[in-house]
């Protein structure tokens, strides 16, 4: 549990800071809105898939298509030419326009 929440506040970490740095100012709140409603879309939905799936094929097996699903979701992320290359903007550099 623990290990999971500090990979998950890495995560939230970078992602801030990209969107803080590659966003346009004048849109950076509604990009962030668009972000927060489908994280908290995401998690009752999960929530309440939960349960049935791990009584339909196990919990292990639900844990682990969960891991593979993350997994693939990352690397399909990371296979994305203009992620790979994003760089950080200099100290007091202004987000594109």
């Amino acid at each position: 549990s623990f290990l999971g929440g500090a990979g998950v506040e890495v995560f939230d970490i970078g992602w801030s800071t990209a969107l803080q740095e590659q966003i346009p100012l004048e849109v950076l709140s509604r990009v962030s809105s668009y972000d927060a409603l489908g994280s908290f879309i995401a998690i009752p939905i999960g929530q309440l898939l939960a349960g049935p799936l791990a009584r339909a094929f196990g919990e292990r097996d639900v844990a682990i298509a969960g891991a593979v699903v993350y997994f693939v979701c990352v690397a399909l992320a990371l296979a994305s030419r203009s992620v790979r290359n994003l760089e950080r903007l200099p100290a007091g550099a202004a987000p594109p326009t």
